[in-house]
């Protein structure tokens, strides 16, 4: 066999080959155009003032700038694994009376799928989300550390980039089909109320020079963890709040519920 013919057969498995590819990927993910839903009206904020709590949310708590994606599916013949991405990247939202909205985005057509959605991502953290090749994958990397601010009074987590995360099963049967999905928050927000004992209209004045904060949560999981994952608390953080006061009302600050531990731990 001479040259030729051998080059023209390795030629012609290549193309197969490709062929062969192309189809799969056709038939695994034929997409159309979707529209994905967000709601916030199941987000709360807990609030404790001393010997009072309740749940709310503000307006500035329920900001969203911009929400992140991604979208697993399944190896042929297998479930439940979702080890293939389909989609991870970063969107503009638009809003609506509930919450927000994802328009036109090209999804698998009857196909299961898992989606992830995070809003207010920091932007710091996306490259690193958008590699994640696995749901799983994804489960293990997700944690969020907020950094601390001191903007308009309010200590810590700014309230207009709290983050909010849902997970969804997803399977679109007809074309532009709408879907919606719920959305949880992560933080709580503590206001301190705090007072100096005093005869009634004879309140002495005191100079606060700092606030001490100790025992804070700055880093919260997103998704459900699947082992250990560990606690990133503030011990001891001072600011500076230079003020004659009578009493304080409503020293606010956010933080998040101490993060999952499979082990034993004394936090």
């Amino acid at each position: 066999m001479n040259i030729k013919n051998i080059i023209g057969i390795i030629l012609m498995f290549v193309a197969l080959a490709s062929c062969s590819e192309e189809t799969f990927v056709e038939q695994s993910y034929q997409t159309e155009m979707c529209t994905l839903n967000f709601t916030m009206e199941g987000v709360k904020t807990k609030v404790e003032t001393g010997t009072a709590s309740s749940s709310y949310a503000t307006e500035q708590e329920l900001t969203v700038n911009n929400c992140f994606i991604a979208i697993y599916t399944n190896k042929p013949g297998e479930t439940n694994t979702w080890d293939v991405k389909v989609l991870s990247d970063n969107y503009e939202v638009t809003k609506t009376d509930k919450g927000f909205t994802i328009s036109d985005i090209a999804l698998p057509f009857k196909t299961n799928l898992k989606l992830v959605a995070i809003a207010n991502l920091p932007e710091d953290n996306l490259d690193e989300y958008k590699s994640k090749a696995t749901y799983q994958e994804l489960v293990d990397y997700a944690s969020v550390v907020t950094a601390f601010s001191n903007k308009d009074g309010l200590i810590t987590f700014d309230p207009e980039n709290l983050i909010k995360f849902g997970s969804k099963d997803l399977f679109f049967s007809v074309i532009n089909q709408d879907v919606e999905i719920v959305l949880t928050q992560l933080a709580a927000k503590i206001s301190l109320n705090l007072a100096v004992g005093g005869e009634e209209n004879d309140s002495p004045t005191f100079t606060l020079n700092r606030i001490d904060i100790k025992n804070v949560e700055c880093q919260s999981k997103v998704l459900a963890p699947a082992g250990n994952s560990t606690s990133l608390t503030l011990t001891d953080k001072s600011l500076p709040f230079s003020e004659e006061v009578t009493k304080i009302d409503n020293i606010s600050f956010y933080t998040y519920e101490k993060p999952y531990y499979s082990g034993n731990d004394d936090q």
